[in-house]
């Protein structure tokens, strides 16, 4: 038997407004994402406010 599929989420982080370590907050969202029964597609950073953002 194989397990259904489960709703995407996609993670957004301005990083000039995290405080703390970025790995941590990027566990986090990958947590809440399990416990909650959605797969974490991707998990985007922007580094500026002006700032193009990049994907993990």
């Amino acid at each position: 038997m194989t397990d259904p599929l489960r709703p995407l989420l996609y993670g957004y982080m301005r990083l000039d407004l995290i405080e703390g370590d970025v790995e941590i907050c990027d566990e986090r969202l990958e947590q809440f994402a399990t416990v909650n029964g959605f797969e974490l597609a991707a998990i985007f950073h922007e580094t500026a406010a002006d700032g193009p953002a990049s994907s993990r």
